[in-house]
């Protein structure tokens, strides 16, 4: 009966995690773009401040891909307090933006594009997530200085891979790199109000 019980589980969750990745597939944006952009590159935005990033671990283009992604939402829904969902969304979106680049340097226009995408879209959800840990009441002074930084790395790979990517994905760069513009400005505005040191490019 125990035994009967414990493979039913095992099937349930097995069943679960296929559908999980199953909808995953069917709802990720999928781009394509011809061939890679041979123009000058042109000037590109330098950040010029201290930041590290992260090590990318697994990339889209691995078959286990999806199971990570799985991961990733499972840990951030696990992750109550706002002060650490903060940054753990900024971990994300920093680990995305390297992800990103890397599969720029591959050649992996479209999978490059869906990733810096997510990368943008972590970096503003770690800006609320911030915002809303100071309401509850945590200090998030430091997080804030480390978000500015952020975003002028952000915006500057953003700019280096756009400088590679086809010219047809140009345009979507275009509108990812709205997100680190804001974010930066959000916080220097927040920062100069508490008179603390904003990192400026």
């Amino acid at each position: 009966m125990l035994r009967s019980l414990i493979s039913a589980f095992f099937v349930l969750v097995l069943a679960v995690v296929v559908l999980f990745v199953s909808i995953y597939r069917t709802t990720a944006i999928r781009y394509s773009f011809m061939g890679p952009n041979n123009s000058a590159a042109g000037v590109v935005f330098s950040s010029n401040v201290e930041y590290s990033l992260p090590y990318p671990g697994m990339l889209p283009d691995h078959p286990l891909w999806s199971l990570k992604v799985f991961r990733d939402r499972l840990i951030l829904f696990l992750v109550r307090g706002p002060s650490d969902r903060a940054n753990r969304l900024l971990f994300l979106a920093d680990q995305r933006l390297v992800m990103a680049k890397y599969l720029c340097s591959k050649g992996g226009f479209s999978s490059c594009v869906v990733t810096a995408h997510k990368a943008e879209k972590y970096l503003v959800s770690a800006l609320v997530s911030g915002r809303d840990a100071e309401v509850r009441g945590y200090n998030m002074d430091g997080f804030f200085e480390t978000i500015a930084k952020a975003s002028l790395v952000h915006r500057e790979l953003l700019e280096r891979m756009m400088a590679r990517v086809p010219d047809t994905a140009k345009p979507v760069f275009n509108e990812m790199l709205d997100d680190p513009r804001r974010v930066y400005e959000q916080v220097s505005h927040d920062l100069n109000r508490r008179q603390k040191d904003v990192p400026t490019p």
